[in-house]
């Protein structure tokens, strides 16, 4: 009889464990089909205009992702909420969720989520006039981007810390930055990037009144608009830069800019 037991108790117990785990992994499979319908159905409330109905999908969705322990899920859900945040211009909500979502992503040990994380609430410091938790966001992201060796997000970084020092009536401490995300922009060869860092190098500089650099940078970007094709920029920037010369002094080569903005237009 002991031996028949010591047999078959251990058959039971497997089966009923195994009964266990069956369950559990169909709870979490009817879990995550609960939460794919609340979020597309939020999707569709969000573009139907129905914001506060969407909001609350989304809410719910994020109550069922904790009750399951899908923390990736979770993440994803803050984020999307911030997004949201951001285009109904509601920053103080974008930055609840955006610090959630990063609180998320750094217990997840995700460096790419915390990476999306950082940028967003960079950006929304920025736009609630808040430039030094900008700043000191924009440097996690740039120690972050170093270590992760991403070129595309060290540009980010860079340009966030030179857009909120300059924000920060600061545009001599921005140059630094915005060159620095120029040189990596044509490591990645990537012209809308490149455009963005020239435009606010040159801006800076004008700040500054530093009109011998604005007319270098404006002829950089005229250069840039015309290998691009965009002949209307080239146009105004040698404008630009004509008037640079003209404060400088030097009215022969205001006039002698080359390529006259008159041949541009026709061209546009």
């Amino acid at each position: 009889m002991q031996t028949v037991g010591w047999k078959t108790g251990p058959t039971w117990l497997l089966g009923g464990l195994l009964v266990l785990l069956s369950t559990a992994v169909g709870a979490g499979q009817s879990g995550l089909q609960v939460i794919d319908r609340l979020t597309a159905e939020a999707e569709e409330l969000w573009a139907q205009g129905r914001i506060e109905q969407a909001l609350g999908k989304f809410e719910q969705a994020v109550t069922r992702v904790r009750e399951i322990g899908e923390r990736g899920r979770e993440w994803q859900l803050l984020d999307r909420m911030g997004r949201i945040d951001l285009d109904r211009e509601q920053f103080e909500q974008a930055l609840e969720h955006f610090q959630q979502a990063l609180t998320v992503a750094l217990d997840l040990g995700d460096r790419s989520a915390q990476a999306v994380q950082l940028a967003a609430l960079g950006e929304v410091y920025n736009l609630l006039q808040q430039q030094q938790n900008a700043i000191s966001t924009y440097e996690r992201l740039l120690a972050l981007e170093q270590e992760r060796q991403d070129v595309a997000g060290q540009w980010r970084a860079y340009y966030g810390l030179g857009f909120a020092h300059k924000a920060n009536s600061a545009p001599a401490e921005a140059v630094p930055y915005m060159e620095q995300a120029l040189e990596l922009a044509r490591t990645l060869k990537d012209h809308s990037l490149e455009l963005s860092s020239l435009r606010e190098i040159e801006a800076d500089y004008a700040k500054l009144g530093d009109y011998s650099q604005v007319a270098l940078y404006s002829a950089e970007i005229v250069q840039l608009a015309r290998a691009i094709g965009d002949q209307r920029l080239a146009a105004d920037k040698l404008s630009t830069s004509g008037y640079a010369h003209e404060q400088l002094g030097d009215v022969q080569q205001a006039v002698a800019v080359p390529g006259s903005v008159a041949d541009l237009s026709r061209i546009a």
